[in-house]
């Protein structure tokens, strides 16, 4: 009866063994799990939260190239999408927008982005009423009044939400 606890215990810790085992493979395979990729950096070791702000960083980055690369594909596979096209340029202009620095890394992307969206829709109502929402003071009252004077007749009937 001895011989036969002895054998379930082996088993046992074979089974534990090889689970762990597997676990540690995974945690510390290359590119695989959290400890390969910031291996390197050890929270330990002074200026480590430097290291790891880095990699929140640049995963950020990678996160607004993807980001730009879907809507991107978007307007190349439906390019009067006004919606899609309004919404990317808000995206440029906030997603990475430093309050502080009050600064924009997409800053070009947007200006960009932007200008192609007013002239290639000048007459859209949702156009226009984007393009004056990003206006302030004097800017946005003479924009308003251009607007008046061109009248809004037309409007309800080309807005693509209302249909």
């Amino acid at each position: 009866m001895r011989n036969s606890l002895f054998f379930d215990a082996i088993e046992a810790v074979e089974r534990n063994v090889l689970l762990l085992l597997f676990v540690v493979g995974l945690v510390y395979a290359p590119g695989i799990g959290v400890c390969a990729e910031w291996d390197d950096v050890m929270p330990g070791n002074e200026g480590s939260h430097e290291a790891f702000m880095d990699r929140v960083e640049q995963s950020q980055s990678a996160s607004y190239d993807e980001i730009i690369q879907i809507y991107e594909n978007r307007l190349k596979s439906e390019p009067s999408d006004l919606v899609s096209r309004i919404e990317f340029c808000k995206f440029l202009d906030f997603a990475m927008y430093d309050y502080e620095l009050e600064e924009n890394p997409l800053q070009e992307k947007f200006d960009s982005v932007f200008a192609k969206l007013i002239e290639d829709f000048t007459e859209e109502p949702l156009v226009q009423i984007y393009r004056c929402s990003r206006l302030y003071s004097s800017e946005l009252f003479e924009a308003v009044e251009e607007l008046e004077a061109g009248g809004f007749e037309n409007w309800e009937h080309r807005h693509p939400i209302g249909k």
